[in-house]
């Protein structure tokens, strides 16, 4: 489903991947892992389109992803992607249900049960009318999957999703993660530092010094 072939990435002098190349079939869950500084999240960046390689092609089924064409990588985020980053990344000023439907403005596809379904299933339902300062950090989370999921991705690319999080915190989050790949069979790339998240994952892709090892 997911193919990266022979992928460079230069920053000025800094030659951060050099020459990646796997593959990710369909509904597999795997974990990039790597220390910092390893190359994983430049890579993650560059499989889900917030990035581009230098070099080197990303295939997603089939197609070869088009890098210098903005409008058709822009397409390729908002419906194919569904992102959770480390620090959530929800918008202070919109209640969990308006950040949670965002995809769904973008996509101009809005719809309430879909917002409300999707908020029962990470158990949020009875915080959507809040802000995100009125949560803790796991509801924050929870609600970032909510809305990584809400418009039915292909893909979901999570970016040390549990890193801001205590340990009970985090583990809750991974067991969201896990059974809603089991139920939806939604392709899931997660990047981590930590062996106790990549054990998660079905398999886990190395990563030191830009190099798959």
């Amino acid at each position: 489903m997911i193919e990266a072939i022979n992928i460079h990435k230069y920053y000025g002098n800094q030659h951060v991947l050099k020459g990646i190349n796997f593959r990710i079939n369909r509904s597999q869950f795997i974990a990039i892992m790597g220390r910092s500084g390893s190359g994983k999240t430049t890579l993650l960046n560059i499989l889900s389109g917030l990035d581009w390689p230098d070099e080197g092609s990303i295939y997603v089924n089939g197609n070869r992803l088009n890098f210098t064409n903005d409008t058709k990588m822009t397409e390729y985020r908002q419906k194919k992607v569904g992102f959770i980053f480390q620090f959530f990344n929800l918008l202070d000023n919109l209640t969990l249900f308006d950040n949670v439907a965002i995809p769904l403005y973008l996509n101009k596809k809005y719809d309430t049960k879909k917002v409300l379904d999707t908020l029962v299933r990470v158990g949020l339902i009875n915080h959507k009318d809040k802000l995100p300062a009125q949560l803790s950090g796991g509801e924050r989370q929870r609600g970032a999957i909510a809305r990584a999921l809400i418009h039915n991705p292909e893909m979901i690319f999570a970016d040390e999703p549990t890193g801001s999080l205590d340990s009970e915190t985090g583990e809750s989050i991974l067991k969201l993660l896990k059974s809603l790949h089991t139920e939806s069979k939604t392709t899931i790339v997660l990047v981590t530092h930590d062996n106790l998240v990549a054990k998660w994952a079905e398999n886990i892709i190395h990563i030191s010094d830009g190099v798959i090892e």
